[in-house]
């Protein structure tokens, strides 16, 4: 059975438990703290001293966007047959590494007041860019239900994790800003829906958890 090492929290971790959920795998979640995660960090447990982990078949996995290539390579999740297709893929991946970091700077930051402006910038500038090259992407795609070709991909599940962690998540107190955000992209806010459906076992029963 595929084991999942992360917090008891969606995060890095959800893309990898959508994807196995969407592939009928079984998965145990074995949960982290920060306590549990700085003795994890003394062993060998972690290459790069960072959560999530994926175990199964008496190996080790780290860091999220390889484990999700790993994984759609594996079930079918990866255009390994079209390399434009699984270059968009892949630059679509790529560009969750600016928007997160993005988010983790203004939500880290010590100083309220610059936390405040940072994340003004986010709301009104960086994220309705981002959103707005997605949409053309979802436009000039062959289907609107998926971000590249006519069927599901690893970048489809890392969407669904954003969508369903952050924009459509009761939990996180952030998430009616995003939503105001996202509906001013009708493909892109169709597209969520669409994602939604495609995953609505899964998410219908998963944990609760803020982010």
């Amino acid at each position: 059975m595929f084991k999942v090492h992360y917090f008891s929290a969606y995060g890095s971790a959800e893309s990898l438990r959508l994807l196995l959920a969407h592939a009928h795998q079984p998965f145990e979640n074995v949960d982290y703290t920060q306590e549990s995660l700085a003795e994890a960090k003394k062993t060998d447990l972690l290459e790069f001293k960072q959560l999530p982990l994926l175990e199964f078949e008496g190996k080790r996995y780290v860091q999220s966007h390889a484990i999700l290539r790993l994984l759609g390579r594996k079930f079918g999740y990866y255009p390994t047959e079209d390399a434009y297709e699984a270059y968009l893929v892949d630059s679509l991946l790529e560009s969750f590494k600016d928007t997160g970091a993005a988010f983790s700077k203004a939500a880290f930051n010590p100083d309220e007041e610059e936390k405040k402006r940072l994340f003004a910038e986010l709301f009104e500038t960086t994220l309705p860019k981002w959103f707005a090259i997605l949409e053309k992407r979802l436009v000039s795609n062959s289907s609107q239900k998926h971000m590249v070709g006519d069927k599901q991909t690893i970048i489809d599940f890392m969407m669904s994790s954003f969508a369903f962690s952050m924009i459509y998540n009761d939990a996180n107190p952030g998430a009616g800003v995003l939503v105001a955000i996202v509906s001013k992209f009708p493909a892109l806010q169709a597209y969520f829906e669409a994602q939604r459906e495609e995953n609505k076992e899964y998410l219908a029963t998963r944990r609760v958890s803020p982010w």
